[in-house]
């Protein structure tokens, strides 16, 4: 009866603790909903549902004097893994500049009223502004992997910051949980925001960046340029892993989750580029390829395929922000010898979880494929450098969609 030694025995025989997921519930239109809530008539039936889908049935018995907006539904984010350490955080959600505040912040190179020099410094603003606190009980750390468990507390605290942030109307108000991003299928992707969400996150990126081992005792330079290097490869693979993580889909269910929690089938939707293109340009059939339907068509089955942990895809994460070989004739002899050290630290760790974790696993194979969707994240920033290049050749946006204003000077 103890569940202790249950559990005990249960690993025993061949169990594999980290492929137990919390349940998730899928995007099911509001009249599939309706339809199920109405056969659902005890609470004893109720009770047999997944705790989601028992939150929806009693969302629905609420009075709500808003109607319900279509193609809603509310999908409780996995329980966080973060209980095997005790964790305060003492940061906050910042005011970043967005499009509306200052329309000239992410202009046309054409007609930039910010100089290299100037968007150069506000970029090392950032980097030196944010700081995160974490008061972390070190004795509830894995004593063989702390560093990795340390960047999953560090991302838990940026994914904290996206429920805060992207609260959407009055409509959804008495839908969803307070701090709880509630996700939307959407069959348009607005690049405006797009753009400008991106630009948001900067900020909670580097953030989070100050919370991983050594990057936060370099010198800033060496901070800047690793920065700028990882930003894109982060925003890129972690969007993929968010997407598996929220939806959890079948093979070949390409659907990517952006950060505000719109939720776009990246095989039929359609781009909308209202106030940043001359009318009657089309940037997808010039120029422009959104990269998110690239990783939704290229990674999101491979990531579904691995099924990635936490410490897995922090392990990756860490791959590139320390990966500096294109670029450390521009860093300093101690940033060099410490990316060696810190590449050596999280495949020690990498190797001890494996070996504590997933006894029965094919570790060789799974780094491969963890490697392998590296590799995707690569051609897609290289997509995305031509297409940066292309843009600004012909003038494409009114505006600057890349934010190369303030990463142009990266491999300069």
């Amino acid at each position: 009866m103890c569940r202790s030694c249950r559990l005990t025995k249960c690993i025993n025989v061949g169990m594999n603790p980290t492929a137990v997921q919390a349940s998730r519930a899928p995007l099911i239109p509001p009249h599939a909903r309706q339809s199920s809530s109405a056969s659902t008539s005890s609470s004893s039936s109720e009770s047999s549902l997944p705790s989601r889908a028992v939150h929806d049935v009693q969302a629905q018995k609420r009075p709500n004097p808003f109607s319900r907006p279509t193609n809603v539904t509310i999908i409780q984010p996995p329980p966080s893994k973060l209980s095997r350490c005790s964790v305060e955080s003492n940061s906050t959600v910042s005011t970043v500049p967005s499009f509306d505040d200052e329309d000239d912040y992410i202009p046309n190179s054409a007609n930039s009223v910010f100089s290299s020099a100037d968007q150069r410094q506000d970029l090392r603003r950032i980097i030196e502004t944010a700081m995160t606190n974490y008061t972390i009980d070190q004795s509830t750390l894995p004593p063989s992997y702390p560093v990795l468990t340390t960047m999953v507390v560090a991302y838990q605290d940026l994914q904290n910051r996206r429920n805060c942030y992207y609260q959407r109307g009055e409509e959804f108000r008495n839908i969803a949980e307070p701090g709880s991003r509630i996700f939307v299928e959407k069959s348009r992707l607005n690049i405006y925001e797009f753009a400008q969400n991106n630009r948001t996150e900067v900020e909670w990126i580097a953030a989070m960046l100050s919370n991983f081992h050594g990057y936060c005792d370099l010198p800033v330079d060496d901070k800047v340029l690793l920065f700028k290097n990882f930003w894109i490869h982060f925003v890129i693979l972690e969007r993929t892993f968010d997407s598996f993580w929220v939806l959890d889909g079948p093979i070949d269910d390409n659907r990517m989750v952006l950060q505000n929690g719109d939720v776009l089938q990246v095989e039929t939707m359609e781009c909308d580029f209202s106030g940043i293109v001359d009318s009657g340009v089309d940037p997808i059939r010039t120029v422009c390829h959104p990269w998110v339907k690239t990783a939704g068509l290229k990674m999101l089955n491979p990531m579904k395929q691995l099924r990635p942990v936490d410490i897995e895809i922090m392990f990756a994460f860490g791959f590139m922000l320390w990966n500096i070989k294109d670029f450390s004739n521009k860093l300093s002899p101690i940033t060099i010898e410490l990316a060696s050290r810190m590449m050596n630290v999280l495949y020690d760790e990498l190797f001890s979880f494996y070996n504590l974790q997933m006894c029965q696993e094919n570790f060789v194979k799974r780094v491969s494929e963890l490697m392998r969707l590296v590799g995707e994240t690569e051609k897609i920033v290289s997509q995305r450098k031509e297409d940066i290049l292309l843009s600004s050749m012909f003038k494409v946006f009114k505006i600057d969609v890349f934010l190369n204003e303030l990463f142009e000077f990266v491999h300069t």
